[in-house]
């Protein structure tokens, strides 16, 4: 954690954002937790991809980053609950994961991120 010391300042500058929208608007809680999620969510993605971690780490922290996150996010706001019935709920989910598969192909496609799954039996056959 010390090798990066630009981590502690993003959290440092994290925190300063939390007090600054709860002392000068009129946003809600949730609102503000939500914002601080996804912020140390961005802050933990660009540390693992930084260290180069395990490639079925990295897949999975894209696809947490673009179709849990948002969803779970959605969910702690209570917006399905405002949509009509229980098929609004459905199709804002799969809207944000066709959202979402769309980010990461074109992520894929721009060469931003390059994603290689090796399976381990396939490790040891070599």
């Amino acid at each position: 954690m010390i090798r990066f010391p630009l981590r502690a300042f993003a959290y440092a500058s994290l925190f300063l954002i939390i007090v600054f929208l709860k002392l000068f608007t009129d946003w809600g809680n949730d609102i503000i937790i939500s914002i601080s999620i996804i912020a140390v969510f961005l802050i933990l993605f660009t540390y693992i991809f930084n260290t180069e971690g395990h490639s079925s780490l990295n897949a999975a922290i894209i696809i947490t980053a673009f179709i849990g996150l948002p969803i779970f996010i959605l969910m702690y706001l209570d917006i399905p609950n405002s949509l009509q019935g229980v098929w609004g709920g459905i199709l804002m989910a799969i809207t944000v994961v066709i959202f979402g598969v769309l980010a990461i192909y074109t992520i894929v496609k721009l060469n931003f991120v390059e994603v290689e799954y090796i399976n381990d039996d396939e490790r040891s056959r070599k």
